[in-house]
């Protein structure tokens, strides 16, 4: 006659090492993926600050100035001539926050002959804001203020309109552009 001997499960404490290992392993994993996506909307918030860059370009090519702030992005219609004269599909908007990026006509009255476009990126050590305009905020030309293209320790870290003092090295986060 065979002995049967009866099949052993799992003991508590190898279900607990298994599970302390899963738990270490998802946080390695989630740390790598969360650095991962703030990179790509870092780039795709540089992408979309091209796009309108271009789009900017035809408008002035077929207008011979840059659109007011109002034209640039209307917040009551929520319109962009941008958009409605078909030099861009559709108005590109921060991929966190939904928010379309900081622009300001910069000239005399409705003469808007210069323009100053910015993004407060979320990595402070990107290497485009080496390369960005870092603006100092000038004449705006009909409706609202320009910003510094520096991100300020008053009012956030964002690309904003307050003349405040520069964020110390290394925590520069305001990507800015000029034509």
């Amino acid at each position: 006659m065979r002995f049967v001997t009866p099949s052993r499960g799992f003991t508590l404490i190898e279900l607990l090492v298994v599970i302390a290992i899963v738990g270490v392993l998802s946080s390695i994993v989630m740390v790598t993926m969360n650095g991962s996506r703030l990179r790509a909307r870092d780039s795709r918030r540089i992408s979309d600050i091209h796009n309108i860059q271009a789009a900017l370009e035809f408008y002035v090519q077929a207008h011979t100035k840059y659109p007011t702030s109002t034209q640039f992005f209307n917040t009551t219609s929520g319109v962009s001539a941008l958009v409605t004269e078909g030099f861009i599909s559709s108005m590109p908007k921060d991929p966190l926050t939904g928010i379309v990026y900081t622009y300001s006509a910069l000239g005399t009255g409705t003469n808007c002959l210069n323009y100053h476009l910015g993004v407060a990126l979320e990595d402070p050590n990107n290497k485009a804001l080496v390369y960005d305009a870092d603006a100092v905020a000038g004449t705006n030309c009909t409706g609202a203020a320009d910003f510094s293209g520096l991100s300020h320790t008053v009012g956030g870290s964002a690309c904003d309109t307050d003349p405040g003092t520069a964020e110390p090295g290394g925590t520069e986060t305001c990507y800015d552009v000029k034509p």
